[in-house]
C-alpha cells in the first residue's frame, strides 16, 4: 500500500488539479511534488451519521460488549493494526504505565479490529508478551452496526499515530461523543478542531499522563452524577 500511495503521489505533475483530505495533506504533497498549491484543494473527509452517533442504550452497549468478551468495567478504546505508524506497541506500554502507576481494578485497554493473523504471531512482531497483555483485549472484526455502541461505551478513544493523512477515526470517536485522546501530528490536530487531548505520540509518559488524567476526570464526573 506504501507503494501505491508513492507512485500516486510520484506521478502528480506541475499541471494536476488535486484534491487532498487535509491541509496537511496537501502540505506534504506540495513539499514532494512541484505543484502549485492554488492548484490543490482540500475537501476534509466525514463520518457516516448512519454509522457513528452516541448511542444512550445501556443494554445495546452491554450486548456489544458481550458479543466481542469485553468485561465489565471501563474501557479505552483504539484501533488495532499491524502498521508501524499506528504505534500500538507504545499504546500498550502508556497504558500499562498506567497501570502501574494507578493500580486501577476495573479498567481495560480495548484494540478493535480484524487480526489477520494468529494472536502469538502478532504479539511476536509487537514485541510483546502475553503477560503484557492481562487487561488488553482484542476484538477481531467489528460489525458496522457495532461500531457507534463501542465508540459511545468507552472512557476515551486513544489514537496515537504517528502520521495520518485524515485520521477518520477520531472523527467517528467524536461524532459518538467518546472523548478522545490522539496525538499532535501531522492532520490529527486538524481533524480535532481543538477538541480532546492531544499528547506527542512518541512520548510513552505523556501518553500515560493523558490516559490517567482523562480516566480521573471522567470518575469525578460519575461520582458527581451518583451523588445528584
Amino acid at each position: 500500500q506504501i507503494g501505491i500511495t508513492r507512485r500516486i503521489i510520484d506521478s502528480v505533475q506541475p499541471d494536476d488539479w488535486v484534491v487532498t483530505v487535509s491541509e496537511s495533506t496537501k502540505n506534504d504533497l506540495c513539499e514532494r511534488r512541484p505543484i502549485d498549491p492554488e492548484r490543490v484543494f482540500v475537501v476534509p473527509n466525514a463520518a457516516s451519521d448512519d454509522l457513528f452517533y452516541p448511542v444512550t442504550d445501556d443494554e445495546r452497549i452491554r450486548t456489544v460488549r458481550q458479543k466481542y468478551g469485553i468485561p465489565e468495567g471501563r474501557y479505552l478504546l483504539s484501533l488495532h493494526s499491524m502498521a508501524p505508524h499506528k504505534n500500538i506497541p507504545r499504546l500498550i506500554e502508556a497504558f500499562r504505565l498506567f497501570i502501574r502507576q494507578e493500580k486501577p481494578s476495573d479498567t481495560y485497554l480495548v484494540l478493535a479490529g480484524g487480526l489477520g493473523r494468529p494472536r502469538k504471531e502478532i504479539f511476536e512482531e509487537l514485541s510483546l508478551e502475553t503477560a503484557d497483555l492481562d487487561r488488553v483485549y482484542f476484538t477481531g472484526f467489528v460489525e458496522d452496526d457495532d461500531l457507534a455502541p463501542l465508540y459511545s461505551g468507552a472512557e476515551a478513544f486513544v489514537f496515537p499515530s504517528l502520521y495520518e493523512g485524515f485520521g477518520l477515526p477520531v472523527l467517528e470517536a467524536m461524532q459518538c461523543g467518546c472523548p478522545v485522546i490522539a496525538s499532535d501530528a501531522a492532520s490529527i490536530p486538524e481533524v480535532m478542531g481543538g477538541a480532546g487531548i492531544q499528547v506527542d505520540p512518541r512520548d510513552v509518559t505523556d501518553l500515560a499522563d493523558a490516559i490517567c488524567d482523562l480516566l480521573a476526570s471522567s470518575e469525578t464526573r460519575r461520582i458527581g452524577t451518583q451523588q445528584g
